[in-house]
């Protein structure tokens, strides 16, 4: 399957897996996805909460619902 990094969920994706970082960079974040998460948990503590907070927010914005929500759920809003 081909990313299309236009796509904000690939966009972050990539990032997960370390499409874009330096080895610098993936050495100081760690392996995915156990050193990976725990490095923003411990940088981040309410990052995951803030971030579905402002997702709630703009749910209904175009761009988050071509993104982030499958075909039969946009007929929900």
């Amino acid at each position: 399957m081909r990313k299309n990094f236009e796509a904000s969920k690939d966009r972050l994706r990539g990032k997960k897996l370390g499409f874009e970082l330096s080895l610098e960079l993936r050495t100081l974040l760690g392996r995915v996805p156990d050193e990976y998460f725990a490095y923003f948990i411990s940088k981040f503590p309410q990052l995951l909460m803030y971030s579905f907070m402002a997702l709630s927010c703009c749910a209904r914005e175009s761009v988050f619902r071509r993104d982030f929500y499958a075909s039969e759920q946009l007929s929900e809003f």
